[in-house]
């Protein structure tokens, strides 16, 4: 499993203008078996942001520990917690999201493009 960070500095002129940092979890299954692996990698990444974009795309299989590691990443955050999950395309996936209302506290899209409306949208 490989873990990317880039940094997306959102386009505006202002000198304080929030950024956006982008987790790319280069990983088809989070399960107990790689939850606390991935827990160590974003930990030092999420102490200082309210706004992350976690780049799933190759995800294919979640398990509830790893639901409760997307739970303890978003509560790592400042506040407003804003974690938008991108990428997860896969009908199953989604609809787990939504059976666990888990949909309602995560920010959910489908590309890179959605992600950066939805964080426009949220300033």
């Amino acid at each position: 499993m490989k873990l990317k960070l880039n940094p997306f500095s959102k386009p505006k002129a202002e000198k304080n203008s929030p950024s956006i940092k982008v987790i790319t979890i280069d990983c088809e299954r989070i399960s107990l078996a790689n939850s606390e692996e991935i827990r160590a990698q974003c930990d030092t990444q999420l102490n200082d942001q309210s706004t992350v974009i976690l780049d799933l795309k190759k995800l294919h299989f979640i398990d509830s520990s790893g639901l409760g590691l997307l739970v303890s990443l978003r509560k790592m955050m400042l506040p407003p917690q804003n974690l938008i999950l991108e990428g997860i395309t896969d009908p199953v996936i989604r609809e787990l999201f939504s059976l666990t209302r888990m949909d309602q506290i995560f920010i959910l899209s489908k590309d890179r493009e959605e992600s950066v409306q939805r964080f426009y949208n949220l300033s």
